[in-house]
């Protein structure tokens, strides 16, 4: 039998903009897959940077040439140990944001330990540019910060 048709992946990037151009790419462990092939492609579906992994995510190398303002597929393929698809292979898709938008997100983005409002400012402007998934990261983590603010509460769902 072919592999088992198995529900998407949760995959990070998932039709978002992303800050940078070496991004970490995450996905849900599969269950009998012990190495992942991952594949980026651009927009015309060429295949530009292949990796394989036997963890759940795997950061881009600068030889994937990712270009700010385009648009790329990225699939993951669960392999067993012979190297055989234990399930189908699940993509999504993300651009990468402009490089006037990704200098002014360098250029405000705060410490770690920086205030409150920097990182509203940033997860704002990081919506702003498209970079949805990254915003939600923050907005969440600032909702947790401030369980009693509502409008956080909003931006957090």
């Amino acid at each position: 039998g072919g592999p088992a048709l198995l529900g998407k992946l949760p995959m990070y990037p998932s039709n978002t903009a992303i800050p940078d151009t070496i991004p970490t790419l995450r996905w849900a462990h599969m269950k009998g897959a012990s190495s992942y092939r991952v594949t980026v492609s651009d927009d015309a579906g060429k295949a530009i940077w292949q990796r394989s992994t036997a963890q759940a995510q795997l950061a881009l190398t600068p030889d994937a040439d990712l270009r700010p303002g385009s648009r790329y597929t990225w699939k993951v393929e669960p392999l067993n140990q012979t190297g055989d698809p234990v399930a189908n292979a699940t993509s999504a898709d993300f651009s990468v944001v402009t490089q006037d938008a990704a200098g002014v997100l360098a250029a405000i983005k705060p410490a770690p330990d920086g205030p409150f409002s920097a990182w509203v400012l940033y997860a704002a402007q990081l919506q702003q540019a498209g970079a949805t998934d990254d915003a939600q990261t923050i907005w969440q983590a600032l909702a947790r910060e401030r369980p009693s603010d509502p409008n956080l509460k909003k931006l957090a769902k």
